[in-house]
């Protein structure tokens, strides 16, 4: 549920809310959270503008807030994104380039965002090592017949 109203306080607990629903944050403490929590900042992006392009460095992760946007592989469109949903995980935990385009759909897009600089600082490394695993699991290059 959105929280309303303006000033820090709402903002803050947005952010903190916005981060629960982030699959690759469940595992983190309280304290972690809030942490995070005043790491993201929220970025506006127009349609048309892509967040990132694939084969780009990963140095960001990504939460939508508010709008929507378009996830393509090689030039095909494989999924739209919405508030709540988040992406730019796999760059940041296995070091590798990023393996699909992200552009904005809708006619504008928020999105919080949290630096490679800042995930590292929050997730321990050992958690990021058995994220690392899982994501490596769901390797994006296998595909069934």
């Amino acid at each position: 549920r959105p929280v309303e109203g303006g000033g820090p306080g709402a903002d803050f607990v947005r952010r903190v809310l916005l981060a629960r629903k982030a699959p690759i944050f469940r595992e983190l403490s309280e304290d972690q959270i809030n942490k995070l929590a005043g790491l993201l900042v929220l970025k506006a992006y127009e349609q048309g503008t892509a967040v990132f392009e694939q084969g780009q460095a990963g140095q960001a992760y990504y939460i939508v807030s508010a709008g929507e946007v378009l996830v393509s592989i090689s030039g095909r469109q494989v999924r739209t994104l919405r508030s709540g949903t988040c992406f730019g995980e796999r760059s940041l935990l296995v070091d590798e380039p990023r393996n699909a385009t992200v552009e904005v759909s809708s006619q504008k897009a928020e999105l919080w965002c949290l630096s490679r600089e800042h995930f590292e600082s929050v997730v321990p490394p050992e958690m990021r090592k058995e994220l690392a695993r899982r994501v490596l699991m769901q390797d994006s290059t296998i595909t069934l017949k």
